[in-house]
């Protein structure tokens, strides 16, 4: 053992010790060199966000009066730490030379000598001059089981070490950053911030950007390794060097390129599992790690004696997605417990890259848009699916938004967030991301689902008609008005003025097999992709279009075929632009011949196909009781209403509340979503301020579930 490192101070237990400024000042961790068996060693400074300068160098913790040291905290080196420790000396290192030109990545190599113990230059940061900046690393990892069994022993200016308990994942996290040569500077929520104090937790997280933004790296921390990490880092750096080879990644389709590089075929999903397993863990799919890997400049994984850096898994996804290699079918992982989470995981750590790519290159996202690009997502505290993206938000410096931890409720939460986003934006765009989508709701339906439970990711990127901030122009039921809201008694209620359209008469939902009500939305999205239930959904339209020939609404020069086709893609390309009759009516008719066996080549099918998957793949058709088309949410019921609310662009299903005796409601209508009626949507069409209207006022409610906001979660 380094007798420089053997504690002979007094121990006292922690209690901490204000900061000068919670809204501007952070601490950080001054983590002292050491290896093995040492214990965690280390002090506390303060810094000035915005500045760098530190103040009073060891500050952080005072003692309790007369606070015994806790004894049931044990030092956590058991053979098996010792022999996880070992393992940064004895395993091969993962460092590899980059190629720029991979999936436009810019890349900026370190291979973390210092970390193997060999030596580096000596750090420039002197925690005792006030007049230099403190160059320090953030980290981010899970903080899986909050049992703390562990410690580090943190020194104060009195001479005592005082023992700050540690979970398992922290503890490891530490050793595993700890460096043998000299102090390494980090900045590690569980110690940097005081967890006990909701008010300085609230004045933290508001400075997460800062925080993030001013680290020199992040370093990230995957957790312990198992007996399936040698084989998915050894498939992970394959992949990675046959992807250098950029004229046969081009050129040659996935068969052919896993076989000239010698790798197991792109198809055969059992050889690539220890890569599902790896990406099964807690990391990929928890809600704080996003802002934590996309803020920094630079970014590092680590997983036991394994290391990369950011770019190394992003070429690694870039060709996994390119040559559609076994990883990403999670579908037939042999955990059939864990294929949810491996979705998941792959599908938010596809999010992570793109966003992260967009915002080093200058993007910015809104709290809105990141909420819902990340809605599955996972948190302890359901409150933190807000609050965890705060500091990636380019609109979250309001103090309205400020967590208040001691205070809120998971209702409280998304009441406020979603009146500040009404209020802020002076639209209906929270109403366009809310509504039914088969998951228990935790607040009215007019408030998004912002809890999490929906396993789907949306691109930053264009989204076909249904992205309320970017809508076709031309489509626009409520041009000319301006958003109608009035309070009600209830905060729960949302009243808003607009004029019923029709009531919904027939759906085309039978190809979900089981009742809308029922049937996950996830389930339904994969269900009407395949052959057989799309040839059973057409069927549907085809009969619903027959049975309503007498009343069915279509423009001049349209016939029923031509107001079908366009219903089912909305009317609109890929891209949000207004779809030509060519080639896509062709396109339509060959769509459907192909559908029934016959072979076309795929440029036939493509244009009708790619824009009806990418824009309505989990929408369904329907009919209302004049004879309107439209796409609805598929947890639409007959007898919905359709309305157009003042202000906004698109209009919504509605459900009248059921009468029921034994209950009485404060609202009248419940949220379904945002539909598209083919028609009416376009100048000319459907005059909102027309005489001939009459104007309602609607109460928007409905039923939730009242809950703890923590909710352990099982990854």
């Amino acid at each position: 053992m380094d007798t420089a490192h053997t504690i002979t101070d007094q121990l006292t237990s922690c209690v901490w010790d204000s900061l000068p400024d919670s809204q501007k000042w952070i601490r950080l961790l001054i983590l002292e060199r050491g290896e093995g068996d040492d214990s965690l060693v280390g002090s506390l400074i303060f810094a000035d966000i915005d500045s760098g300068v530190p103040g009073t160098p060891s500050p952080g913790l005072m003692e309790p009066g007369d606070c015994e040291a806790d004894q049931s905290i044990v030092s956590g080196t058991d053979e098996a730490d010792r022999r996880d420790a070992s393992r940064n000396d004895e395993a091969p290192q993962s460092d590899v030379s980059y190629n720029d030109d991979l999936a436009q990545r810019v890349i900026s190599e370190d291979s973390d000598t210092a970390q193997r113990g060999e030596p580096r230059a000596p750090s420039t940061t002197a925690i005792n001059t006030p007049s230099r900046q403190i160059d320090y690393e953030a980290t981010s990892y899970c903080v899986g089981n909050t049992e703390k069994t562990h410690k580090i022993l943190l020194r104060s200016g009195d001479a005592k070490s005082r023992a700050l308990p540690l979970t398992s994942s922290a503890f490891h996290m530490l050793k595993r950053f700890r460096l043998k040569t000299e102090t390494r500077t980090l900045w590690v929520d569980a110690i940097c911030i005081d967890q006990g104090n909701a008010a300085e937790r609230a004045d933290q997280i508001m400075l997460m950007h800062r925080i993030y933004t001013k680290t020199k790296r992040v370093l990230i921390y995957l957790g312990e390794p198992d007996a399936t990490l040698g084989p998915a880092s050894d498939l992970m750096a394959r992949t990675y060097e046959a992807a250098r080879d950029e004229q046969s990644w081009e050129e040659l389709d996935s068969a052919q390129w896993t076989d000239r590089h010698n790798l197991p075929p792109w198809e055969d999903s059992t050889t690539w599992e220890p890569l599902k397993d790896f990406f099964c863990r807690p990391w990929f799919t928890r809600k704080w790690t996003i802002q934590e890997c996309i803020l920094p400049p630079r970014a590092r994984f680590y997983c036991g004696w394994w290391e990369a850096e950011w770019e190394h898994l992003l070429a690694f996804m870039s060709t996994s997605y390119h040559k559609a290699l076994g990883v990403l079918d999670h579908s037939s992982y042999s955990q059939s417990g864990r294929r949810a989470q491996l979705c998941m995981a792959l599908l938010q750590t596809h999010a992570m890259f793109k966003s992260r790519f967009r915002f080093r290159t200058g993007h910015t996202f809104s709290l809105m848009q990141l909420a819902d690009m990340f809605q599955p997502a996972r948190t302890t505290d359901l409150r933190d699916h807000l609050f965890a993206l705060l500091g990636l938000a380019n609109d979250a410096d309001d103090l309205t938004l400020k967590p208040t931890y001691e205070t809120a409720t998971i209702l409280g939460t998304c009441l406020r967030y979603a009146r500040f986003f009404l209020a802020q934006k002076d639209s209906l765009e929270v109403l366009y991301r809310a509504g039914l989508h088969g998951q228990k709701l935790l607040a009215p339906s007019w408030v998004p689902n912002w809890h999490g439970g929906i396993l789907a990711y949306s691109e930053p990127g264009p989204e076909g008609p249904w992205n309320p901030l970017r809508r076709p122009d031309f489509y626009n039921i409520g041009r000319g008005s301006a958003l109608e809201m009035e309070d009600a008694a209830d905060t729960a209620i949302l009243r808003l003025r607009g004029i019923v359209i029709d009531t919904i008469k027939h759906l085309a939902n039978t190809h979900l097999e089981v009742g809308t009500a029922a049937v996950h939305y996830w389930d339904g999205f994969v269900q009407v992709q395949t052959q057989s239930r799309q040839i059973q959904y057409l069927e549907q339209c085809d009969s619903i279009i027959s049975s309503s020939l007498s009343t069915l609404f279509c423009l001049p020069e349209e016939t029923p075929e031509t107001a079908l086709w366009k219903t089912l893609i909305c009317g609109v390309t890929v891209d949000a632009q207004r779809a030509p009759e060519e080639p896509y009516a062709t396109s339509y008719a060959a769509h459907r011949k192909w559908l029934r066996g016959k072979a076309l080549p795929q440029s036939n099918i493509e244009p009708f196909k790619d824009a009806y998957i990418h824009n309505n793949i989990d929408k369904i058709f329907g009919v209302t009781t004049a004879g309107y088309m439209g796409m609805f949410n598929p947890y639409t019921q007959v007898g919905d209403i359709v309305v157009a609310l003042y202000g906004g662009d698109f209009p919504f299903v509605l459900r009248p509340r059921h009468t029921d005796t034994n209950k009485t409601y404060a609202y009248d209508y419940e949220l379904v979503g945002q539909c598209y009626i083919h028609g009416l949507m376009e100048e000319g069409q459907f005059d909102i301020n027309d005489p001939k209207h009459t104007p309602q006022w609607f109460d928007l409610g409905g039923e939730y579930e009242v809950v703890d906001p923590w909710q352990p979660e099982q990854n």
